[in-house]
C-alpha cells in the first residue's frame, strides 16, 4: 500500500520520497505532533485556554484525506509512484 511505503520512506528521513508516494501519513504525523506539542505545554503549566481549532482541524484534515482518497481511487489523479 502507498500509505506503508510512504511511512518507511519518512521513517528513512526521506520526506520527498514520502510526500511522492502518499501526503496523507506525513500530514497527518505533523497533525499529530502539534497536538502533542500542544498538551505537553498544557501539562507543563500552559494556560487553560480550551483547544478551540482542534475539532475544525480534524474535521479539515479527516476531509483532505478523504478527497486524497477518492480522487486517487477513481483515477482523476495520476498513480503515485
Amino acid at each position: 500500500c502507498g500509505a506503508t511505503r510512504a511511512v518507511g520512506a519518512l521513517l528513512s528521513f526521506d520526506v520527498a520520497r514520502s510526500l511522492a508516494l502518499n501526503p496523507v501519513p506525513l500530514l497527518l504525523g505533523a497533525f499529530w505532533l502539534a497536538v502533542v506539542a500542544f498538551e505537553a505545554a498544557q501539562a507543563l503549566g500552559g494556560t487553560n485556554r480550551p483547544f478551540r481549532w482542534l475539532v475544525p482541524c480534524v474535521v479539515a484534515v479527516l476531509a483532505c484525506a478523504v478527497v486524497f482518497c477518492v480522487l486517487c481511487n477513481t483515477g482523476v489523479l495520476p498513480p503515485l509512484q
